[in-house]
């Protein structure tokens, strides 16, 4: 079974971008273990001088999902629970809910530090097939910043749904 990295389109440059994310919220508690400390319901701001691009997924500060990307999680696990997020535009009173799935983490492959940064490009990993245990969606530790990687009939399912604003790269596999 094929993997891809499912992550936000880089052609989209007005995305929304969360106010004082850092300091209300941690990336590390966006896991199974931690979850807890982050509320069910979170509103946040995100006032922009042009008019943002709300597109599928985005994944800058951290993994937010769409409607319709949430439901397709959904129906291919069950299990997976979401932090919903109002992203507020006061100053084009605009107003988008995402959400952010909680995702079991694992480690991708044996060998963690050959996937460090040389310079300004970064190398592709080789996850390991045996670690993703024919997961439909996980997230994987090697890959920056929050790497969400869904199985070959996740991505078809969200093709055929229209999802056109987000990117997916094919994971080479060891």
């Amino acid at each position: 079974m094929e993997y891809f990295w499912l992550k936000q389109d880089k052609r989209y440059v007005d995305v929304p971008h969360i106010h004082r994310f850092a300091g209300t919220y941690r990336r590390s508690d966006f896991t199974v273990e931690y979850a807890y400390k982050i509320a069910d319901r979170n509103v946040v701001f995100v006032n922009s001088e042009h008019r943002l691009d709300y597109t599928d997924v985005i994944d800058r500060q951290i993994f937010l999902v769409s409607e319709e990307v949430k439901s397709v999680f959904k129906m291919y696990d069950p299990s997976i629970t979401f932090k919903t997020f109002c992203l507020l535009d006061n100053v084009h009173m605009d107003l988008k809910l995402y959400y952010a799935p909680i995702l079991p983490l694992i480690d991708g492959t044996d060998e963690p530090e050959r996937f460090c940064r040389e310079g300004r490009r970064e190398r592709e990993p080789v996850i390991r097939r045996a670690y993703l245990n024919s997961r439909p969606i996980v997230r994987v530790r090697e890959l920056p910043p929050d790497g969400v990687v869904i199985r070959l009939d996740v991505a078809e399912s969200l093709l055929r749904r229209g999802l056109f604003r987000a990117d997916m790269a094919r994971l080479a596999l060891g």
